[in-house]
């Protein structure tokens, strides 16, 4: 299992994909934040004012970078069936199951990086260019960001378990993708129902849809914070187990 987990960590830093993956992230990031240092007179005449933390905490909508990630965690796994590298762990004696943890730890982690790594550039140059807040920093400041911030990879960590889990069992670059681009808006739409409900037990249940945490991190309340967390973290747990399962069913050939 170990060596395995060596072999998918050093496969990662040489993979095209990865590489492109990267590239990509940063690229987007940047790029968008020129495009925002660009339009800044504009949004402060609409009355929207930019700042480092806004920018950090816009990292983990589905309607920004965040949105991407999943989408080359999908390409990674379900290459790995089309090259038949899968296959050849299998006949080679390596068991399913250290194959399928293997896989899921690497990409998962690749995936929780390009997170982060978007998620800092988004607060240093943001900050840099905007300047990081319109109130001083200090230690409440620091735990809204560190609240955002744990909400927000917790969340992710469902799209992007999400991409792995659908990639093991379509084994298609093309579906996966897809899948793993459409499934944070469904996520978001059956959260929103919530929204549109005045009982309280119906917005609680609606709250474990992963989506809809996101609606809310600018504004976090801790009862919000830790459904969202512990949530999502069964999420993964699930789609952990069910994926292993129907791995060990899928027929490799």
């Amino acid at each position: 299992m170990l060596n395995l987990l060596k072999s998918e960590f050093l496969k990662i830093r040489k993979d095209r994909v990865a590489l492109v993956g990267l590239i990509v992230i940063v690229s987007f990031v940047v790029i968008n934040l020129l495009i925002t240092l660009a339009l800044r007179n504009t949004f402060e005449g609409m009355g929207l004012n930019i700042y480092g933390r806004g920018l950090f905490a816009s990292t983990f909508s589905i309607n920004d970078v965040g949105i991407i990630v999943p989408i080359f965690v999908a390409l990674l796994i379900s290459r790995e069936f089309s090259n038949g590298t899968i296959r050849n762990k299998i006949i080679c004696g390596h068991k399913r199951l250290h194959v399928y943890f293997s896989m899921f730890i690497s990409s998962f982690l690749f995936g929780l990086l390009l997170m982060v790594l978007a998620s800092l550039i988004n607060l240093v140059l943001g900050s840099i260019f905007f300047g990081f807040s319109d109130v001083a920093f200090s230690a409440s400041e620091l735990g809204s960001l560190l609240g955002i911030f744990a909400t927000g990879v917790t969340v992710y960590s469902v799209f992007i378990t999400f991409a792995i889990f659908i990639a093991m069992i379509v084994k298609s670059s093309g579906l996966s993708v897809v899948f793993a681009l459409v499934f944070p808006f469904v996520a978001l739409m059956i959260g929103a129902i919530g929204n549109v409900s005045t009982n309280q037990l119906v917005i609680d249940i609606f709250n474990i849809v992963p989506g809809q945490i996101l609606q809310s991190l600018l504004n976090l309340e801790a009862k919000v914070l830790l459904i969202g967390i512990f949530s999502t973290l069964g999420w993964v747990l699930l789609m952990l187990i069910f994926g292993n399962i129907l791995f060990h069913k899928n027929d490799l050939k």
